[in-house]
């Protein structure tokens, strides 16, 4: 029932979405064609020709780097081995993860999914996913970031593996800290107090180029808040959900939370916060703002702009700890591969992927972090002293606290972001957290998760 209750409306945006696909005009993917055609050759049971495995592999489309990086890297796993060929489908990033739940409802998964850790927990429990425990190697465990680990572990086994992770802290114009005489923290060891913090934002708020000290990034959207104040939350000692029963209220609406949440409230207040922002460069385009909350995408953008004047520096330390977040896209094996009895090539592919080469060079194309220790170990921007060390030193440290990792993620994001929106606009953080809690809870036990 649980599967079927989504089929019908998914299926329509998944026809929908293949329609759309197929007029984009990206020449260095190719959106145009679909699960039915990745296979072109006829293929034996297991999904193998008379010469080769052939293993089905779908990837959002992502940033144009990102594609060539990955189309590169296919073809050049392809023509390393005779034996085992990947038909890669690339689909719109839009519209994946909904063609990617109606192909699991109607048995059209391909072998191998690119996919956002949010998404593994709700495949890996509808039975959509093949653990990878029995193949992940303790070499290669044992060098990656123990966060991207965390997030791709559902029900006790390994389902996802990512080559990167991202990076959250603030970014902040050195330039006006100086000015404004307030210390500049550089790890997470020496991260502002609340105090601290306080008097940071009084001082920069004085500056006659600073319109509003702090950018939130309120015009990112509800979907947003999920991801960039859960280490304020944790940092005043709250959470979205009950790691035990996986459920929000008591949780989400804990005294904790609510005072995490009455704090952004008294920091737009105090006029530190552009409630009502329209624009996402109030920090590195018209440099407005000495503080922004964003992650490491918009690294580039930042130094481009500011030069050496853009640094990274920690979270405050709100009372209970220092923490960041973290998440990504990685790949996952599905159910198909073990139905077809071809786990052992689908893991050759994934292996392939997660070289030391390949984890490197997906980060240079994408600018995130890259998921193994001997990666980061290789590149001057990680070592200590460099400039994203401290994006390393938070997940390598064990200070990033993850998302819910939940079936009902979606539903999670959605109530918590639209409650954010309201309070930052005035609403009672108490009666918005209470009614998020309650709608959260109503839908998993409505669509019988963990019973």
């Amino acid at each position: 029932m649980k599967k079927i209750s989504l089929l019908c409306c998914v299926l329509i945006l998944t026809l929908i979405a293949v329609a759309c696909a197929s007029k984009q005009d990206n020449p260095n993917v190719d959106n145009t064609s679909n699960a039915s055609e990745t296979t072109k050759e006829p293929a034996a049971a297991g999904g193998e020709s008379a010469d080769k495995i052939v293993l089905e592999l779908w990837k959002h489309a992502g940033t144009e780097a990102e594609s060539i990086f990955y189309d590169k890297m296919i073809d050049n796993f392809n023509k390393s081995q005779d034996k085992i060929e990947i038909k890669a489908t690339t689909l719109p990033n839009e519209s994946y993860h909904d063609q990617m739940r109606a192909a699991a409802l109607t048995g059209g998964l391909p072998h191998i999914l690119d996919i956002d850790f949010t998404e593994m927990p709700y495949m890996a429990y509808q039975g959509f996913l093949n653990p990878l425990e029995n193949y992940l190697t303790p070499e290669l465990k044992d060098d990656m970031l123990p966060s991207v680990l965390e997030e791709g572990t559902y029900d006790g086994k390994q389902y996802f593996i990512g080559q990167f992770e991202s990076g959250m802290s603030f970014w902040a114009n050195k330039s006006y800290l100086e000015k404004a005489g307030v210390r500049i923290p550089t790890s997470v060891n020496d991260a502002w107090s609340k105090e601290e913090f306080e008097d940071a934002l009084a001082k920069l708020q004085e500056l006659p180029e600073v319109e509003y000290a702090l950018d939130v990034s309120v015009a990112r959207g509800e979907g947003w808040w999920i991801y960039s104040y859960l280490p304020w939350v944790k940092g005043f000692g709250g959470d979205f959900e009950n790691k035990e029963t996986h459920l929000a209220d008591g949780v989400l609406n804990s005294e904790a939370t609510v005072n995490a949440f009455k704090y952004l409230q008294d920091l737009i207040n105090q006029g530190y916060v552009n409630k009502v922002q329209t624009t996402k460069d109030d920090f590195h385009g018209s440099k407005i703002s000495a503080l922004m909350l964003v992650g490491h995408w918009m690294g580039p953008a930042h130094e481009e702009s500011l030069g050496d004047d853009a640094i990274l520096i920690p979270f405050p330390d709100f009372g209970n700890g220092v923490y960041t977040t973290g998440g990504s896209w990685g790949w996952t094996m599905t159910s198909r591969a073990e139905e077809e009895d071809v786990t052992e090539a689908a893991w050759e592919a994934l292996e392939y992927f997660m070289s030391a080469e390949n984890v490197k060079g997906i980060s240079e194309a994408n600018g995130a972090i890259p998921s193994r220790i001997s990666v980061l170990d290789s590149m001057d921007q990680y070592k200590p002293g460099g400039k994203y060390y401290l994006y390393r030193e938070q997940l390598e440290l064990g200070h990033a606290w993850p998302r819910p990792l939940t079936p009902a993620f979606s539903t999670f994001q959605k109530s918590i972001g639209a409650a954010t929106m309201n309070m930052i606009l005035g609403a009672d953080v108490q009666k918005e957290l209470d009614e998020a809690a309650k709608n959260i809870d109503q839908t998993i036990k409505d669509a019988g998760y963990f019973e």
